[in-house]
């Protein structure tokens, strides 16, 4: 048996060979080598840190003090030994300090020997050792060598300097537990405590974003602990960087975004993620609704190779986080819109939304320009026409001819805009009851129409959202026929609607309305004459165009207008979204995703262009200044081949249209009394004029639509007629009557009826007071301004207001008030109905926030 003192004999002399020193040695080296060895060896044979401390003694420098460093080793093993003595893992810690000996790449033996006893006095420490006993136990259970990992530790614990050993040391504990969790092998686990080896870790540790429960998210994500370790060395080291990283990671890691160019987009414009705390000086967190934009765009690009130049170019449009809050959803459309066309390019993105800010810009000018509210002033438009170099009319500057032209122009723009700023008064009419039951607009296409579709969408939200499609309009049951008038029994609505101020009358369109198909959806309303005698009325070049017009309200269209795009491309993009309204209740898996069939302005100017097929931008800026014809694309056939064949410095609009005094090459002072001019800028006065026709014929048919919905509304459509119950089937006469013997139709009351529904669905579920609708009178061809509101009924308290020009008198019809439906019957008709059919105006619903103004002295 091996005593003590041969162990320590034994010792010496190998610590005199590894030192190689000579024979003769002094008294002092002698004194001092014993005393390390009896350093090492007191209470204690451990054959295991004799041989390292051997190995370590070799290691030492060559010099005098070489005896005197070699002790300095012995005393730093001796205080490893005993404090690991009492603990699990001093195997543990001498296998990782010969194996920190073996890299050869840490300096003196003796550093190593330190940091490892530093290592183990932080709690952090202590915690990766525990953790990877337990892995290598498991490993050992598999069967399965953990050598790979137990080096990367001790390398990692043997250069790991005191600024960063606690992150260190808690990032290392937490990778090694959640390896064992989830069975990561050591070869992998040993690649990833490398990368954290590398880390450049030499600051604060709430600098850095390595805390465990990031781990055990990358671990549940399916990540390597290298994806983190790497995402740490690219951001953690920016000013401000690792706190955003830490608040980020998290965020990403649930929606699976932490790959890619968004995180360092987020970092270095400063976002804070949804829901983050804010100090007095960082900006306010990102809005969930803005933040969900933002991963739509990102999934959208996930698929293309371009995504990384393509978030850059999004991330473009926005300067601050307010900024990401207010055009947040039009970026959106604008990338889904890009993303829909074949092979999609990073200079067709970039270029979309150049377009879209001078396409804003223009419009605004183009509003004050013709007077209209516009966020510009008419000084700001004429700068903005200015830069953009706008064309003029292909007449003589100040004549006649110039003016009508303008003023054609200038009438279509009025007559869009008032629809496309004007969904507000449509929104309510297509709205369903609170209980569910059909909206009005519903109710009147199922009456008067041969046929009513449903626009299927997935989302409200994306464009174009739901909608209705009205087609097959019964004129016999719309419009009275005078049968003693064969030839035209219509003649007496073309006298009424004849009007010589307007440049074209609605009295013309009156025939064509049978044909027309209207589609009411929340992005957009289409005006469509597709088939029928009058189909080529609408054609441009042989091609039938239809009327789109986009809702300025709706995200991603604000600053668009209105479009005229070849018919067979918008019924191959609607019909096989629609569905029969008589078929909801059945599956229609055949049926497409509206949201999916590429119906946004951008879509189909992109392929029109593709199939070469002519559309007419009615809201481009170049219209504004060269007129309709300027809708069509530039350089381009029917209007425009002529502008390709000039030279690049002919004078061009910022569409790209060649001013008209250039058709001929070079700039004409003068338009008029030139014969060859006069010649070559008439195709472009006739094309001028046939947008004019194609587009003031759809405007007029969806005034004739409004009329009839005011019509029916008001309950004096022919379909009001009940004949089985109401009449008398001998003598044909109505048997309900008013107290002034004039003949009642039950319908009459359609909106009084609607509006006892609405009250009692709402106040039935407790709704809260915003939605409550408000019933206005109003011009039924006026959208965009205010209802005309002499008589409104709210809802709220179903009190009826009427105003007259010197008095105001308030009628309840709480039914508790009334009495009886009898007495609120004849209180409607007296009041309402009466004023209704003398101004043709409507009782349209609107939203209680958007008409606050009008019944504010109701106590509303």
């Amino acid at each position: 048996m091996t005593t003590e003192a041969d162990f320590g004999q034994s010792l010496r002399r190998r610590v005199d060979a590894a030192l190689a020193l000579p024979d003769e040695l002094s008294h002092a080296v002698c004194d001092t080598l014993q005393y390390a060895v009896d350093t090492v060896c007191a209470g204690t044979s451990s054959r295991e840190w004799a041989d390292l401390f051997v190995t370590m003694v070799g290691r030492t420098e060559i010099g005098d003090d070489r005896p005197q460093r070699v002790l300095e080793l012995a005393r730093a093993v001796r205080a490893l030994i005993d404090r690991v003595r009492s603990e699990p893992w001093p195997i543990l810690v001498r296998e990782l300090c010969a194996d920190g000996i073996a890299t050869q790449r840490t300096g003196p033996s003796i550093d190593v020997v330190r940091r490892v006893h530093r290592w183990i006095d932080l709690p952090e420490g202590r915690l990766a050792l525990r953790a990877y006993i337990s892995y290598e136990d498991q490993c050992r259970r598999s069967r399965v060598p953990a050598v790979e990992a137990r080096r990367a530790f001790a390398s990692l614990v043997a250069v790991s300097g005191d600024a960063g050993r606690p992150v260190r040391a808690s990032a290392l504990a937490a990778a090694i537990q959640t390896a064992g969790e989830f069975r990561v092998p050591p070869i992998e686990l040993g690649r990833e405590i490398g990368e954290l080896d590398a880390l450049p870790i030499d600051a604060a540790p709430d600098r850095y974003a390595l805390d465990s429960g990031l781990v055990h998210q990358f671990r549940e994500q399916g990540f390597s602990m290298t994806h983190l370790f790497a995402l740490n060395r690219e951001h953690a080291l920016a000013p401000a960087g690792a706190a955003l990283l830490r608040a980020w990671l998290p965020v990403l890691l649930t929606g699976g975004l932490t790959e890619g160019k968004l995180l360092a987009l987020l970092l270095r414009g400063g976002y804070q993620p949804p829901g983050a705390p804010t100090g007095p000086i960082e900006s306010a967190p990102i809005s969930p609704k803005a933040w969900d934009n933002l991963v739509q765009i990102v999934r959208v690009l996930e698929p293309l190779t371009t995504r990384d130049g393509a978030l850059e170019i999004v991330f473009g449009q926005f300067r601050n986080s307010a900024e990401l809050e207010k055009r947040g959803r039009v970026v959106r459309e604008q990338v889904l819109a890009w993303a829909a066309r074949p092979r999609p390019g990073l200079e067709a993105l970039r270029t979309a939304f150049q377009n879209l800010n001078v396409r804003q810009d223009g419009h605004a000018a183009t509003l004050a320009a013709l007077g209209l509210p516009s966020r510009m002033s008419s000084q700001e438009a004429f700068a903005f026409f200015s830069r953009y170099l706008a064309d003029h009319s292909p007449h003589a500057e100040g004549s006649a001819e110039s003016r009508l032209y303008r003023e054609k122009t200038y009438d279509v723009i009025r007559r869009l805009h008032n629809v496309s700023h004007g969904f507000g008064a449509l929104k309510i009419v297509n709205q369903r009851m609170p209980d569910g039951g059909p909206s009005a607009f519903d109710e009147f296409g199922d009456d008067l129409f041969e046929k009513l579709f449903v626009l299927n969408g997935s989302s409200y939200d994306q464009f174009p959202g739901y909608g209705v499609v009205f087609v097959g309009a019964q004129m016999e049951r719309i419009f009275a026929h005078d049968l003693d008038h064969p030839s035209d029994p219509l003649h007496r609505y073309r006298a009424a609607w004849t009007d010589p101020q307007r440049l074209r009358s609605t009295h013309l369109d009156l025939d064509r309305f049978a044909d027309a198909e209207f589609a009411f959806v929340r992005g957009f309303l289409g005006v469509s004459v597709p088939d029928g005698d009058f189909a080529p009325q609408y054609e441009v070049a042989g091609t039938p165009l239809t009327l789109m017009v986009w809702n300025d309200h709706f995200p991603g269209v604000e600053g668009e207008l209105a479009m005229l795009v070849p018919t067979s491309l918008y019924r191959e993009r609607v019909r096989p979204c629609l569905i029969r309204c008589k078929e909801l209740d059945k599956e229609h898996p055949e049926v497409l995703d509206a949201c999916r069939a590429g119906l946004d302005p951008n879509a189909l100017r992109a392929e029109c262009a593709a199939l070469g097929l002519p559309f007419v931008d009615l809201g481009s800026p170049s219209v504004a200044g060269g007129g309709l014809v300027n809708g069509f694309p530039a350089r381009l056939p029917p209007y425009h081949a002529w502008e390709a064949t000039l030279p690049a410095h002919e004078t061009r609009d910022g569409a790209g249209h060649v001013h008209k005094s250039h058709i001929l090459g070079g700039y004409r002072t003068r338009l008029g009394n030139d014969p060859e001019l006069d010649r070559a800028l008439q195709p472009l006065r006739e094309g001028n004029d046939r947008v004019f026709d194609i587009a003031s014929s759809y405007l007029n048919l969806l005034d004739i639509f409004f009329i009839s919905f005011a019509t029916w509304h008001r309950g004096d459509t022919l379909d009001a007629i009940d004949f089985e119950n109401v009449f008398d089937e001998e003598d044909q006469q109505q048997i309900a009557e008013t107290d002034d013997d004039e003949p009642f139709n039950p319908r009459n009351t359609r909106v009084l009826t609607t509006a006892y529904a609405v009250h009692d669905q709402l106040v039935e579920r407790r709704a809260p007071r915003s939605e409550f609708r408000v019933y206005c009178s109003a011009n039924p061809l006026h959208l965009y301004p205010p209802p005309e509101a002499t008589i409104t009924l709210d809802t709220l308290d179903m009190r009826l207001v009427v105003r007259g020009a010197n008095d105001r008198r308030e009628i309840s019809l709480a039914r508790d008030r009334v009495g009886s439906g009898e007495r609120a019957e004849l209180l409607w008709v007296t009041h309402v109905l009466a004023y209704l059919r003398r101004t043709g105006f409507d009782m349209r619903p609107y939203d209680r926030a958007a008409v606050a103004g009008l019944i504010s002295d109701t106590g509303g």
